[in-house]
């Protein structure tokens, strides 16, 4: 007998299987004595091996008949529907890396910041970079220094905001240091931190590409979603207007 979608997704407990076998053999021709068994019999022991055994089985069952759906694969499904069937590869966490400002006070130093060598941190919230240069810098009290830095784990928490990082846990007597950007940059961060992509952040990524199926000049409101949020992951909000240009109504822009 065939299965309809809505069972194959239900599956069937040990229990369940356990019944349907003793329900199999009581309609045999020969009526089968099945109700004679008692706890602990073996041929009823038994079946209820094999039922846990096949009661597994129907739970893959049930993961591989969901796991072609976006709404419905099991979370661990998610990446490999992404990757294989919408081209999509989850994005993985990453550092966050930016410029820090070293400032020494006059009397002080010179010191030499190497790669590695010094510590900042953001007080009271366990947040800390190390320098990252890849070739030791000297700092003097005739000008403040940007050093790159990065962070010690990965995640957007690590992007703070500017006048955030102050301490100095390496010990340079005279040498503050603030994250802040050095000019014309607009920001201390140089490489946002990303968090691993959650399954919902994939599946709707997913779905959000099928509006790319269309000719470039046919596209709907979904497709432009689609271009900017796997070109730039670290955008999580993109709203597209529909018949304007510029901020002037046109049809069909």
């Amino acid at each position: 007998m065939a299965l309809t979608f809505q069972q194959l997704r239900a599956g069937l407990n040990s229990a369940e299987i356990f019944d349907g076998i003793i329900a199999d053999l009581k309609a045999a021709p020969k009526n089968f004595p099945v109700d004679d068994w008692e706890d602990g019999a073996v041929p009823k022991t038994m079946l209820e091996v094999w039922s846990m055994a096949l009661s597994r089985a129907y739970k893959s069952i049930t993961s591989i008949n969901d796991g072609g759906f976006l709404k419905l694969a099991p979370p661990s499904w998610v990446p490999v529907l992404a990757e294989n069937i919408y081209g999509i590869i989850p994005f993985e966490a990453t550092f966050a890396r930016g410029k820090m400002k070293f400032t020494v006070a006059s009397g002080s130093g010179p010191y030499t910041i190497r790669g590695g060598g010094s510590t900042v941190e953001v007080p009271d919230e366990n947040l800390r970079y190390f320098s990252n240069n890849t070739t030791p810098v000297s700092i003097t009290s005739a000008a403040p220094v940007w050093i790159p830095v990065i962070a010690e784990s990965v995640g957007s928490k690590y992007n703070v905001l500017d006048n955030r990082i102050t301490k100095l846990s390496t010990s340079l007597p005279g040498v503050t240091v603030t994250n802040v950007p050095e000019p014309p940059d607009l920001t201390w961060i140089t490489e946002y931190g990303l968090d691993a992509e959650t399954t919902a952040q994939i599946i709707a990524r997913c779905a959000a590409r099928f509006g790319r199926l269309s000719k470039l000049q046919n596209y709907p409101e979904d497709g432009y979603i689609s271009l900017v949020r796997d070109l730039i992951p670290q955008i999580k909000k993109v709203s597209v207007y529909t018949n304007y240009f510029q901020g002037t109504a046109r049809p069909g822009c």
